[in-house]
């Protein structure tokens, strides 16, 4: 049985991290740590294509001052 095609507006990890220029597996540790948002269709892990470009956009973003009570 071959796997379903991706939603439109939705991309695999693999699909993720050459967006990112990232390794697949770094993809599955930022959706663990709750940094990217994933899916299930069928067996298959998603992640929204929107979600993708605001997490690499906040990655070149310019660097904030740090509030100490966040550390």
């Amino acid at each position: 049985m071959s796997a379903s095609p991706t939603p439109s507006g939705y991309m695999s990890r693999t699909a993720a991290a050459a967006e990112l220029g990232w390794y697949p597996q770094r993809v599955t540790a930022a959706i663990k740590r709750g940094a990217l948002p994933a899916y299930e269709q069928d067996g298959q892990v998603l992640v929204r294509e929107a979600d993708v470009r605001a997490l690499a956009a906040k990655l070149t973003a310019e660097p904030r001052p740090l509030d100490p009570k966040e550390l």
